[in-house]
């Protein structure tokens, strides 16, 4: 190639310098000059060719790289969008060696969705087929959503993450999660390719994000232009609003958006059945169109038809459907450009949902008018207004934010007042009704703002953490309504426990302050203690009069704290006289047991309980149908009777219908029903006073539960007897023991803790064994297979307690977070489904 190019060069020299004298030396020179440069490209050449055949010796590498991750902060759900070159070729990606499942994968693109993990550091590591390289990237995992805001569609969510890009979660039949898919997501997904996000909207199935560069993107339903770039064809991922910049504010209604620009003049899209895009017409447009006539607009926000907006502090304009009133105009007329709401001034804020309009006056006061059918107008009546009228009871209001039917409101010092619609007891669980009054929300508190769908509500917490409830029908409250899991997961919101107790459907903590907490589903007999009975999930919440409590014990549908002045409170179900009071009413506050003092250990049964005193004697109450009071009769007692016979008692543990104590001396008795054998004593026989369990000496603890028992002996290994139709008595048979029997392959046992059909143990080294029924994964090996000697929970490590309920299993880490695992319903742990160990800080 160098000779050619020298030759070129020559005729082209040789014709300019061809009238020369000195021509032919030059010729001569450059000549030369060829000469040599032929023979050093004969040299290269050669090498090259050496080389060369070196190289198809080796095989051939291809590039590979990673250029960029989006999000590199995860959470369950995280939809991980990883950018580089030859990713096609990559194989055997994992997080901390858990391997991911690629959803899309291509040359220069690669998605996957991140499982559930605990909070922290992660390495996410690539390798490459063709090369046979690894390359690794660190990522970290959020220990909970933390978000700057929220906003609520019909049925999902979106809200704007600490590091500005945006998640979405719940029903995505239209895509309007963002991620490319149509798959309902019970977890937040992130919306690939949105960053800097500062404000977000949701409409009834479409979203729109607000970027720090004054644009905005949506994505969704678009079958009447409310995606804003100028088609009607629906996007699964964000797409550009044509011709919008400048923009500082964005809401959107049920198919149409409007968005306030640096100008303060106001422009809208999408759907304009009612004039509700303010620009004259009733024509849909697929691009944005001024608001006619409107300058210095300060807030805007759009319900279901129809739009307000705030101008200066005295006046409210309103534009669209009318026909409850919500123009606040005194008519219902719709109105295809702005009218003036009556009667408002020194207004703060304003928020539409649905066919209502409310606005926040600067005295902390609400007004609201509109549709009222559900008693959205918090006004105290059903009645439409035409014009605003005032939120009754409501002051110090710091955000207001309404839905279709249900308004809610934050006030400065962080509480949240809900009102309107109640089915489901979305408000209230003590009210059958729809509720015309502001209601105090107790799922939570210190909130934020709150932000209210359809049939469900998700209120920003000051923390910056989500909390959401009412219908879940596809997990637009961020987790599945039935959760099965066969590895161990956190409770979200639930940290420094220092014991807890599982019941039916509910379960209750005591912290390590000594207050006393509950949580759940299914709170018919006021089991959770939070003042209400009805079908509701919680958050965990603090039971009235349980102040000072040194031990909690949970029952089938009750429970007891014992205080530290030695007295005991119940509260729950109480048909059997189960919590002490001498009466048979449920109740959903704790109440005092009568005459019981000096109370030092407590256990409950499925319908009785019992209490050791610092004398050593025992006391019980409740149902006594098999003799499980122990007081030589079969009658039912709603107040304390001594057990029978029975002192130098140190601790209780009772089942389903029978009880056990533990004696200073390290013996066993037990009394009760006997159908499976679990008194111990070699028979079948019911007993109303104690027995003693055969063959049983040197006992440091013990375990009761339904139908069967455990101890831990002096020498750390374990005893069981009584039901064993699962193999929960660990000595790999499935026949039941009326004697002792001892676990098999159990060493170094410091706990034992019993479910319906399986049994846990925790070991000196922080580990735990589990064997049994498995149909839940309660178990926690990753499989839903029974078994009938002890099996190791992978990863379980620096436990200090495990609790054990009728399908789930759960334990303490040493730094008081907890994780469990089974049949997780509802709120009985709060989280989506979970495949790996998941703790939350």
């Amino acid at each position: 190639m160098k000779y050619l190019v020298t030759l070129l060069f020559i005729s082209v020299f040789v014709t300019g310098c061809s009238k020369s004298n000195d021509s032919e030396q030059i010729i001569d020179e450059i000549e030369e000059v060829v000469v040599g440069e032929t023979e050093e490209a004969e040299d290269e050449t050669e090498e090259a060719t050496e080389e060369e055949a070196e190289e198809v010796v080796d095989e051939y590498v291809e590039p590979f790289s990673i250029t960029s991750i989006i999000q590199k902060v995860l959470f369950d759900g995280s939809q991980v969008q990883v950018s580089g070159s030859e990713l096609d070729g990559a194989m055997n990606v994992s997080l901390n060696n858990i391997p991911l499942d690629i959803t899309s994968q291509s040359p220069h693109e690669l998605y996957f969705t991140t499982p559930l993990l605990p909070a922290g550091s992660y390495d996410l590591e690539f390798s490459h087929q063709k090369s046979n390289q690894v390359q690794t990237q660190s990522l970290e995992y959020a220990s909970k959503l933390l978000v700057n805001s929220i906003n609520s569609g019909d049925n999902h969510n979106c809200a704007i993450t600490e590091d500005q890009t945006l998640v979405c979660w719940g029903e995505n039949y239209e895509g309007q999660l963002g991620n490319g898919t149509t798959d309902h997501s019970s977890s937040p997904v992130a919306v690939p390719d949105l960053t800097d996000i500062i404000d977000v909207s949701t409409g009834s199935s479409h979203s729109c994000a607000l970027k720090s560069d004054g644009t905005v993107a949506c994505w969704g339903r678009n079958n009447s232009g409310q995606l804003g770039d100028g088609t009607t064809v629906d996007s699964l991922t964000p797409v550009t609003v044509a011709t919008l910049t400048d923009v500082i504010a964005i809401t959107s209604g049920y198919a149409f958006n409007c968005a306030i620009k640096s100008d303060a003049t106001v422009a809208c899209w999408g759907n304009n059945f009612a004039g509700q895009l303010g620009d004259g017409t009733t024509t849909n447009s697929l691009v944005p169109v001024n608001v006619l006539g409107l300058t210095g607009a300060t807030a805007v926000s759009s319900g279901g038809g129809h739009t307000c907006a705030v101008k200066g502090v005295n006046d409210v304009v309103c534009w669209g459907y009318n026909s409850s009133g919500q123009l606040g105009d005194g008519s219902t007329d719709n109105s295809s450009t702005f009218v003036n709401t009556s009667n408002v001034n020194n207004v703060s804020a304003i928020s539409v949902g649905g066919d209502s309009s409310c606005i926040i006056k600067t005295d902390g006061t609400a007004a609201c008018w509109g549709s009222n059918d559900s008693g959205q107008l918090g006004n105290g009546t059903f009645d439409d207004s035409l014009v605003p009228t005032t939120v009754g009871g409501l002051t110090d209001v710091a955000s207001i934010n309404l839905g279709n039917y249900v308004s809610c409101a934050v006030t400065n010092d962080g509480d949240a007042y809900c009102w309107g619609y109640n089915e489901d007891n979305l408000i209230s669980a003590s009210i059958s009704d729809n509720i015309s009054t502001a209601t105090l929300i107790t799922k939570g508190n210190d909130f934020k703002t709150a932000s209210v769908g359809a049939d469900h509500i998700c209120a920003l917490e000051n923390n910056n953490s989500v909390t959401c409830w009412g219908y879940n029908g596809n997990g637009q409250l961020g987790y599945e309504d039935v959760k099965n899991t066969t590895t161990p997961i956190t409770t979200s919101e639930l940290t420094g426990i220092s014991n807890q107790g599982i019941g039916n459907t509910h379960q209750c903590g005591l912290t390590v302050d000594g207050v006393v907490t509950c949580w759940g589903e299914r709170n018919y007999y006021g089991q959770l203690g939070n003042g209400e009975i009805g079908f509701v999930g919680s958050l965990p919440s603090v039971v009235n009069n349980t102040d000072d409590s040194t031990d909690v014990s949970v029952g089938y549908n009750h429970n007891c704290a014992v205080k530290n002045n030695g007295t005991v409170s119940c509260w729950g179900y109480n048909n059997r006289g189960q919590l002490g009071n001498n009466a048979t009413d449920d109740s959903a506050i704790a109440v005092d047991v009568l005459n019981l003092i000096d109370v030092v250990d407590i256990s409950l049964g499925d319908y009785h309980s019992c209490a050791v005193k610092n004398d050593g004697t025992v006391s019980c109450w409740g149902n006594n149908a098999s003799g499980q009071l122990g007081d030589g009769t079969t009658g039912n007692s709603s107040v304390p009777v001594d057990v029978l016979n029975l002192t130098n008692v140190s601790t209780i543990e009772l089942g389903n219908s029978h009880s056990c104590a533990l004696k200073n001396d390290s013996s066993v008795v037990c009394w009760g029903s006997n159908i499976r054998g679990q008194l111990g004593d070699g028979t079948n026989a019911d007993s109303s006073v104690p027995v003693d369990v055969n063959s049983l000496t040197g006992v440091t603890s013990i375990s009761v539960v339904s139908n069967h028992s455990c101890a831990i002996k002096g020498d750390t290994s374990v005893a069981c007897w009584g039901d064993n139709t699962s193999g929960n008595l660990g000595n790999n048979t499935t026949d039941n023991s009326n004697v002792p029997v001892t676990v098999i392959n159990l060493t170094d046992a410091t706990q034992v803790s019993l479910g319906t059909n399986h049994s846990c143990a925790m070991r000196s080294d922080g580990t735990v064994q589990c064997w049994g029924d498995n149909d839940n994964g309660q178990l926690g090996d990753g499989t839903t297979t029974d078994a009938y000697t002890p099996v190791n929970i992978a990863g379980l490590k620096d436990i200090i307690e495990i609790s054990v309920g009728q399908n789930q299993s759960c334990a303490h880490y040493s730094n008081a977070d907890v994780t469990c695992w089974g049949e997780i319903q509802n709120d009985s742990v709060l989280n989506t489904k979970f495949v790996y160990p998941y703790v939350l800080e």
